[in-house]
């Protein structure tokens, strides 16, 4: 080192040189890091009920209306724990946001068995009635891990002439894979469909 007190604009260069190496170690380090440590998502796709050739709801015209209550209305996944804790699954997502992809599976539902289906706020016939839907759950549960589902909604059926309250709810067992707990959303998902059809179709009965 003696030999370089003569030449300070060489030592600065090797100090230089040498914080240059270590940032560039330090950022390599980050990113493979920032690489390994978060997953890639998984997005899972919901189904409308198939067609069963009745078409119970064929007369009629309904405008829907759906949402999620607050907390539920994301891409991710949900499990809800012992503790009311409310998380992601992993990186399981959904193809949008809950609301919307909801909303799409339950009109293209409730199309197959018959109804005519409009979207809210258009133009629309005197004779449409307006249904409106709030999912209340939508999530796996369990603690830690998890076990079951649970799918429920409410709402209300206004026609011209009279109204009517709708409620249906399922649970599921599952197993503690995402594949395993969205299927089991599904299973639960086209049970509340066709309850909630059943119940809009009974409505016209006298």
């Amino acid at each position: 080192m003696k030999a370089l007190h003569g030449y300070p604009g060489i030592r600065r260069a090797m100090v230089a040189a040498s914080l240059f190496v270590f940032s560039v170690l330090g950022l390599v380090a980050c990113g493979s890091l920032l690489d390994t440590e978060r997953p890639a998502d998984v997005r899972y796709w919901l189904e409308p009920l198939a067609s069963g050739g009745a078409q119970p709801l064929a007369p009629f015209r309904l405008e829907l209306e759906l949402s999620v209550v607050p907390g539920l209305d994301t891409e991710r996944v949900l499990m809800l724990d012992r503790s009311a804790r409310l998380g992601a699954l992993g990186a399981a997502r959904w193809a949008d946001s809950l609301s919307e992809v909801l909303g799409s599976v339950m009109a293209r539902s409730l199309a197959v068995q018959g109804a005519r289906v409009a979207a809210p706020y258009g133009a629309k016939d005197p004779e449409t009635c307006r249904l409106e839907l709030a999912f209340r759950e939508f999530f796996a549960t369990g603690s830690g891990q998890p076990d079951a589902v649970r799918a429920s909604v409410s709402g209300r059926l206004d026609c011209p002439s009279e109204g009517w309250q709708l409620a249906a709810q399922e649970t599921r067992q599952t197993t503690q894979s995402a594949d395993a707990v969205v299927a089991a959303l599904q299973s639960a998902l086209d049970d509340v469909t066709r309850d909630i059809s059943g119940q809009i179709a009974r409505s016209r009965q006298p």
